[in-house]
C-alpha cells in the first residue's frame, strides 16, 4: 500500500488515539514500577468524574515536594449508599496515595485493599472499614 498525504490525513484520528493509548499505558506502567507514597485527603464526593464511569467520584488531593495535585477515583454505589452519606464518611479522611516519581501528577488513592495490593502496600486496620464501604464488602 502506497502512503500518501491523503491517506495520512484520512487516518490521523486513528493514529492520534493509538499514540494517546500508548502514552497512557506507558505512564501507568511507570506508576506501578516506580512510585512513592504520600498522604492524600478526600476533598469531596460527587457525581462520577472525568476519568471513567461509575455512580460517584471520590475527589482527593495530595502534595509532592510542595506541589499540590488532585485526582478522583470513581466507583459504584452499594445498596443504601448516597453521595451525602459518603461525603459524611469520607470527606476530610486521609489515605495513602501512590504517585509516579517521574510524573507526580499521576497518582492513585489507595482506598481499597485491591488498589493497595497493586502497589505492594497493606492497608492499616484503621482504613479497612473504608475498603468495605467502597467495595460493598459486608454490606
Amino acid at each position: 500500500m502506497k502512503v500518501t498525504a491523503r491517506s495520512i490525513y484520512k487516518n490521523w484520528p486513528i493514529a492520534f488515539f493509538v499514540i494517546v493509548g500508548v502514552v497512557i499505558g506507558y505512564r501507568a506502567i511507570l506508576l506501578k514500577k516506580d512510585h512513592q507514597l504520600t498522604i492524600g485527603v478526600v476533598t469531596s464526593i460527587d457525581v462520577s468524574g472525568y476519568k471513567s464511569g461509575g455512580d460517584y467520584s471520590i475527589n482527593y488531593e495530595y502534595f509532592v515536594n510542595g506541589q499540590k495535585y488532585s485526582d478522583n477515583y470513581n466507583s459504584d454505589f452499594c445498596s443504601g449508599q448516597s453521595i451525602h452519606k459518603l461525603n459524611e464518611l469520607l470527606s476530610g479522611r486521609r489515605f495513602p496515595v501512590a504517585y509516579s516519581t517521574r510524573y507526580p501528577g499521576d497518582g492513585v488513592i489507595l482506598i481499597t485493599e485491591g488498589m493497595a495490593k497493586k502497589y505492594n502496600f497493606v492497608l492499616p486496620d484503621s482504613l479497612k472499614k473504608y475498603d468495605s464501604l467502597v467495595t460493598c464488602k459486608g454490606i
